[in-house]
């Protein structure tokens, strides 16, 4: 009786090790799932952004990036060919509206830590839907329609040592930041590394991104890529109004932390934990080392999780994602 008691102790021992070992596979599972699934949505609404994107000379897009040694989240803001929200307040407004919408809006995507509760880090997008033509001067303004890049006369000297001109008028960051005191004030401001800006038409699109970092491939004439932190025509750093149209691809990277490893995090580490996932420098993309690269190389690390001042199961939950975003690929891909 005694040996049959000692067997049956340890196929109970056995027994609990597999069942236990077969809910941490499946909690395992269902969080790689979960934040498999929530990237998937934010970079395919990304690229349906990107693919309806309005790619002219003269039409402004806008690209923030921080310092590499801070980590600091990238934003980016342009015009694309998709249905945006519009100011619903009153009737007058909404009748308006009925004639005005154009199927232009102003797109943007930032990490806000101040928005979201308790200041926890959230991929928003913001979808300013813009008027056809000028605003109603005597029930608006509403909102204003697409701007267009003006710049100084070809017989100027441009107004900087740069070796571009500046554009004068039509930016996105002079028309929708809040810098110059704008009425629209939906991009932010370069105090605020434009995360400041203020509209009721942003919303959350991935509550557990907390890491947006974008790159571009430069088309060069050759087979081989050339990656840039920014696109390849901009007129001055760290704010860029751009001319895209000599890039091959936008290159977008995020990284995820499921809402049930997210309750490991205290709250002041988010800010180190952002940046314990640096930016990728010149000398990485020199050699193809994008932000899924550099990040997996840190998240490797086995300092990465006391440097980020996270508990180590929280820090094995990250996942990194990353695409290509071919700028002359056919429209309905």
């Amino acid at each position: 009786m005694l040996m049959a008691m000692v067997v049956l102790i340890i196929l109970v021992l056995v027994v609990s090790k597999i069942v236990d070992f077969s809910a941490q596979l499946s909690d395992t599972t269902a969080r790689n799932a979960d934040s498999g699934i929530e990237a998937k949505q934010v970079l395919d609404r990304i690229g349906a952004d990107i693919a309806g994107m309005v790619i002219r000379p003269d039409v402004d897009q806008f690209y923030y990036s921080g310092t590499s040694s801070a980590g600091e989240n990238d934003k980016m803001f342009f015009y694309s060919q998709q249905t945006g929200f519009f100011n619903s307040s009153t009737t007058t407004i909404i009748n308006y509206y009925l004639t005005n919408q154009s199927p232009v809006s102003l797109v943007g995507y930032r990490i806000n830590t101040t928005d979201n509760p308790s200041g926890l880090p959230s991929l928003e997008r913001l979808s300013r839907g813009l008027t056809a033509g000028p605003d109603n001067a005597s029930g608006g303004p509403y909102t204003a329609p697409l701007q267009y890049l003006s710049f100084f006369p070809a017989t100027n000297a441009a107004p900087t040592s740069t070796a571009y001109q500046l554009a004068q008028g039509g930016s996105i960051t002079n028309v929708w930041g809040n810098d110059q005191g704008q009425s629209f004030q939906d991009v932010g401001s370069l105090g605020g590394n434009y995360d400041d800006g203020v509209s009721s038409y942003y919303h959350i699109i991935g509550s557990d991104v907390f890491r947006f970092e974008v790159c571009f491939q430069i088309q060069n004439g050759t087979s081989s890529p050339i990656y840039s932190l920014y696109p390849g025509y901009t007129n001055y750093a760290p704010v860029y109004p751009a001319c895209i149209t000599n890039n091959l691809a936008i290159v977008v990277a995020v990284a995820v932390l499921d809402a049930k490893s997210r309750q490991l995090v205290p709250a002041a580490s988010w800010s180190k934990m952002i940046a314990a996932l640096p930016d990728p420098t010149s000398q990485n993309l020199a050699t193809n080392g994008l932000m899924s690269v550099v990040w997996n190389n840190a998240l490797q690390q086995s300092t990465f999780a006391s440097t980020a001042g996270i508990p180590a199961p929280a820090a094995s939950h990250i996942k990194v994602y990353q695409r290509f975003y071919y700028l002359n690929a056919p429209k309905n891909q």
